[in-house]
């Protein structure tokens, strides 16, 4: 349900000005559940493996440029203020919604907090 608020927010920042690019932050939001399910379903979970930092760092580079796209785009001018107040919005609840799944449904994650 908090998902559904982070689309309505990301559609409004692409319908209200008519411009179509942070429909793009929708394919970080897909990488970015690639990395934490490997670190999560791996069978050392608690040991630095090399995959599992490497994972880390993949998933803090998807999840810095999820910002970092949009600001860019709104600096670039092809977004205007407005959108890119609607698609922050978004952004923030789609990572609070990720943290919270990974918080809820996996049980591992639970040494980490």
């Amino acid at each position: 349900m908090i998902c559904t608020a982070g689309v309505t927010f990301l559609l409004l920042s692409c319908v209200l000005p008519n411009s179509y690019w942070s429909m793009f932050i929708l394919l970080f939001y897909i990488f970015l559940i690639i990395p934490l399910s490997i670190i999560t379903n791996s069978n050392e979970y608690n040991s630095n493996t090399n995959l599992n930092e490497l994972a880390i760092f993949i998933a803090a580079i998807l999840f810095v440029s999820t910002f970092g796209f949009l600001i860019v785009v709104y600096l670039k001018g092809y977004l205007q203020g407005l959108s890119l107040s609607f698609a922050l919005i978004g952004n923030v609840i789609f990572i609070i919604t990720i943290g919270i799944y990974a918080i809820l449904f996996h049980k591992k994650t639970d040494d980490f907090i």
